[in-house]
Formats: structure tokens, sequence, C-alpha cells
């Protein structure tokens, strides 16, 4: 078999973040990715809470995976600089990463940390 074509549809109004760590641009293989996406709900006179949350991880387990309690966490708050916080914290907690020649699992969540809560704060500017 193959797979010729992947459509996927896009959602109205999502926003997406996406950040590789590795040891180098051209190099494929990465130690972290961390994808985030959300639509922004309705806020008459400040900044707009996020709804629809998704954070997926890709080079931190064995598979990609999205991280449940992280995503709730995010879902219907503002991104702040205390979201952030808050949404560092529990990825850190929520994941197992993976040890391997790339990185060490320490290595692993503390970047995951890092990357998710640049992501938040660089979203509200």
């Amino acid at each position: 078999e193959l797979l010729a074509a992947v459509h996927i549809p896009l959602v109205p109004d999502r926003q997406v973040r996406f950040r590789k760590i590795g040891t180098r641009r051209a190099l494929a293989i990465a130690k972290v990715l961390v994808a985030v996406a959300w639509r922004p709900g309705e806020a008459p006179d400040g900044p707009a809470p996020w709804q629809d949350v998704r954070v997926a991880l890709g080079s931190v387990a064995a598979r990609p995976i999205r991280v449940p309690r992280t995503e709730s966490v995010l879902e219907g708050r503002v991104p702040d600089a205390a979201t952030a916080e808050e949404a560092a914290r529990t990825i850190m907690g929520e994941i197992s990463p993976i040890d391997d020649v790339r990185s060490t699992a320490a290595y692993r969540r503390t970047v995951t940390g890092r990357v998710l809560r640049r992501i938040i704060l660089d979203a509200t500017s």
C-alpha cells in the first residue's frame, strides 16, 4: 500500500504553535517537540481565554503523546504568566520521558516545561 495524501481539516480561528528542540536545525531527529493548539474564546474587555486546547509532544515518549492534565490547566484560562507557570509544572509532572542517546529523561522533562511556558507567554504578545 502507498499513502498518497493526507487531508487534515482546519478548524476555523484555531491558533497553533510548534517548537522543535534538537542538536542542530539540519538534523531531523528532535530531542523534544511541543505543539499547542487552541481557539481564542470571547473576551469583551481583555485577553481571550483559550478554548479547545490541545497539547501534543514528540520525542519524549516511545510515540507522540497528548497531555490531558496540562490541557485541562489551559482550558478556559487566559494565557498569562501564572497560567504559563502552572501549565509548565503540570506538564513536567505529567510526562515520563524516555532516556536515550539523544537526551536524558531529566533534560526532556525540564525542556518540555520551559518550551510550553515560552509558547504560552509568546502567545500573549
